[in-house]
């Protein structure tokens, strides 16, 4: 038995705003009401193009369309051009636009454009102009390597027509702000851009349909606006504003910024479903509801976004049935924070309550999460780093860009950690007066190649809580200097040969909790220097011993919470080694040749294994050791031959085993160390029900055994040494009568308690076959497994 204490982006145009006696209005402009024959001339063919690095030029340039051409042909396509679209992001003819990012001209090396809306990979860019045939242009992007993929005409024989939605837009237009509030005409306001983004680079009659349809919508909805929330609400989609207070008082409550500051209503056949995004602490939350009449809804819970590693997601959404929003409401929260339980989820009395009031004006319509939108409009990509860069101080010249120039001139601690970065191929420019980069804590999903090339001064490179997957073949060859790699809580699979060459200076390599299954042979050959290496919490099953051999000078290593069955081979060669760590795997046994060179060790931590037997003087010459760690084991005995002579231990924990009893010279041993509690007070037994079923039971319970621990860790506590002496203990604690889950409740305690069935298979070595899990809840005594062959099993 296992206890463990645990959207397709809005596209805004810019616009000009007119005041007049505080009365909001667009400035009107003139639509040329007309139907647009596209199929006339062709324009120039593509087949060539070149990126111009230089600092005054910076875009992708196509040279065949050449104002300059001695070909009227071609001289008349290139200065026709007014509309050039690059993933569907409009681009300006305008190259003092003050968004140098966004802008196309005619240059004298042919039509350029700027990288603003360029992503990695494949690029579709639309040339327009009049009397042409619109021409589509695919290249594809990897890093400053551009390839052009296809080129041709579109629109062909295709007729738009743009009257209706013309005419819509500009009847948008004129509509003024008059006392209708903000957030509706802001939401109009960008009804209106979006209509005109789609109106200059629709390819089809459907797409200006749709556009048209939605500026309607929008119109209405603007109207429609500012509907008091006491009016009798059509059905329909709404948008709210609320306001959260603590419990009967009027200060605002700290769940308010918890919850996204927009509220959706639905209202179908009368009746209505509120929605409400949380975005902050949304892995404590464990539930919300808002009464309606005193009664809580059980609230509907969608997790959004993705998770993270450890499965865990940052945004929820709650939707639940609500009644008069005109009243103040009590919301109810449950955080694990504030002592909340899984198990007390639709048990309201153990809620944090507050005060809810919705606003008296609410908006016809919903546009998104206010959360959403501001994020649709955060930049990514190299735009993004570019920003953080800039906000640094390392644009030099004030041109809000980040030039290879610039990028060479940094030097020493580049801190760019927990700043929502998904493309950082443009560091590959960093020069190697760099000696530190964290990028830590990013979104960052692949390393791109040769990103450290020019970095040769590097000591220190921090990837670790990401989601790279891979580490690229000669990622580190330029790295000579490198002392510490941190590359953990990644997604990292597999660590292939020579994957670490060059970094012969290496001291430190953090690895941990990825998804590693799999160490090639050669992985760390040459790293000599490396005295801490890091495997814990990944799924290794084992270790190579040329793995070990290849790092003689290691003194720390963790290879906890993995799937090892015996210590590795290859860990007693590492004789300068004095911590090690192999808790929470499946090792079952000790042999004396595991640590018998290991003469400096000083700690070894094997909690939360199997361990049933000890070899004797399995550690009898760690003459050096001070501290080890047995707890959580399956050992029926302790004896004072598994240690050196007259060895003076700090800590040896051997609890939560099957020993019945101890000699006295390891009870000298364990000094402030405790005994008890032991697995063998609980006494589960498993019983064999005809060859059909197995039956367990036990007459102690496993959260008794674990309150009971660590009720004693402290060194100045006494121990709690038999089973009536802990029932007292409870009884003085305050908590004579109480079931253990309460008390566990009552403490703070998350826990799941985790019943597994195994089976010997032909090896010996037993299997998981069958289980049961609980969690946060009281636990099963007894129970029964089905027996679905004949064999030898067991429970733990």
């Amino acid at each position: 038995m296992k206890i463990k204490k645990i959207m397709v982006a809005l596209l805004i145009t810019s616009f000009m705003l007119t005041q007049s006696l505080q009365v909001n209005a667009y400035n009107n402009m003139n639509y040329s009401v007309q139907s647009k024959q596209l199929e006339t001339l062709e324009g120039v063919e593509i087949t060539k193009l070149n990126w111009n690095s230089s600092d005054w030029a910076s875009g992708l340039e196509f040279p065949e369309i050449d104002k300059y051409s001695q070909d009227d042909k071609i001289n008349n396509y290139a200065i026709s051009i007014d509309t050039v679209i690059v993933n569907n992001q409009q681009y300006k003819k305008d190259i003092n636009d003050e968004n140098q990012n966004y802008v196309f001209e005619i240059s004298a090396y042919g039509l350029r454009i700027k990288p603003g809306a360029f992503i990695n990979g494949e690029n579709v860019v639309v040339i327009k102009a009049p009397g042409y045939k619109d021409k589509e242009i695919i290249f594809n992007k990897n890093g400053n390597l551009y390839t052009l993929v296809s080129q041709k005409n579109i629109s062909e024989d295709n007729v738009l027509n743009y009257d209706k939605l013309d005419e819509k837009i500009t009847e948008a237009k004129n509509i003024s702000q008059g006392d209708k509030n903000d957030a509706a005409f802001d939401k109009l306001k960008q009804a209106i851009s979006a209509a005109e983004t789609i109106r200059y680079s629709a390819t089809s009659q459907q797409e200006i349909d749709s556009a048209l349809e939605e500026l309607i919508t929008a119109i209405d909805e603007f109207n429609n606006s500012d509907i008091d929330i006491s009016d009798n609400l059509k059905d329909g989609v709404y948008t709210l504003n609320f306001t959260a207070k603590q419990d009967g008082k009027d200060e605002v409550s700290m769940l308010q910024g918890v919850f996204d500051e927009k509220v959706k209503l639905v209202v179908t056949n009368g009746k209505m479903k509120l929605s409400m995004l949380n975005i902050s602490l949304a892995p404590f939350l464990l539930d919300f509801s808002i009464e309606s009449n005193g009664i809580y809804p059980k609230a509907e819970i969608i997790k959004k976004g993705e998770p993270e590693l450890d499965g865990t997601y940052n945004l929820q959404e709650f939707v639940m049935d609500i009644k008069n929003l005109e009243v103040t409401h009590k919301g109810a929260v449950l955080v694990t924070m504030m002592g909340g339980q899984i198990t007390d989820i639709g048990n309201y009395e153990k809620y944090t309550k507050l005060d809810i009031t919705f606003d008296k004006k609410i908006i016809a319509g919903w546009t998104g999460y206010q959360y959403e939108i501001d994020s649709q409009q955060q930049p990514e990509g190299n735009e993004l780093l570019t920003s953080v860069l800039v906000k640094k101080g390392y644009d030099t010249n004030n041109d809000q860009k980040i030039s290879k120039e610039e990028l060479q001139q940094i030097e020493g601690y580049l801190d760019l950690s927990n700043c929502k970065l998904d493309d950082i191929s443009m560091l590959k420019d960093l020069s190697s007066k760099v000696t530190t980069l964290d990028i830590s804590a990013n979104n960052i999903k692949s390393l791109p190649d040769n990103l450290l090339d020019n970095m040769t001064g590097l000591i220190n490179f921090y990837a670790q809580a990401n989601k790279i997957d891979t580490i690229p073949v000669n990622f580190f060859d330029n790295n000579s200097k490198l002392e510490w790699i941190s590359l953990s809580s990644n997604n990292i699979k597999k660590i292939s040969n020579n994957i670490f060459n060059g970094v012969t200076a290496l001291k430190e390599l953090s690895l941990e909790n990825n998804k590693i299954t799999e160490i090639e042979e050669n992985a760390f050959e040459g790293l000599t220097n490396l005295e801490a290496l890091s495997l814990s919490s990944n799924e290794l099953d084992n270790i190579n011993e040329k793995i070990l051999s290849d790092v003689p000078n290691l003194t720390m290593l963790f290879l906890d919470n993995n799937n090892l069955t015996s210590v590795p081979d290859g860990v007693e060669k590492l004789i300068l080694l004095n911590q090690l760590y192999l808790d929470k795997n499946n090792i079952s046994e000790i042999k004396k040749s595991s640590f018998t060179t290991l003469a400096d060790l000083k700690t070894i931590s094997l909690k939360s294994n199997e361990i049933k037997m000890i070899e004797d003087g399995a550690f009898s010459n760690n003459t050096k050791l001070e501290s080890l760690y047995l707890y959580d084991n399956n050992l029926t005995e302790f004896k004072i031959t598994y240690l050196p002579e007259n060895i003076s231990l700090n800590i040896l924990d051997i609890q939560l085993n099957y020993i019945d009893s101890i000699s006295e010279e390891v009870k000298a041993l364990l000094t402030t160390n405790k005994f008890n509690p032991q697995k063998i007070d609980s006494k589960i037994t498993l019983e064999n029900d005809n060859n059909t079923l197995l039956k367990w039971s036990q007459n102690f319970s496993a959260l008794d055994l674990l309150y009971w621990y660590d009720s004693t860790t402290s060194a100045i506590v006494d121990e709690i040494t038999s089973k009536k002496d802990y029932l007292e203990f409870i009884k003085n604690s305050g908590y004579d009568g109480w079931e253990i889950t309460d008390i566990l409740n009552e403490e703070g305690y998350d826990w799941d308690i985790e019943v597994i069935l195994q089976c010997k298979d032909i090896n010996g070595e037993y299997q998981n076959v069958d289980s049961i899990l609980e969690s946060d809840s009281n636990e099963m005594m007894k129970g029964q497994f089905n027996i679905k062959k004949s064999g030898t099993y067991r429970i733990v």
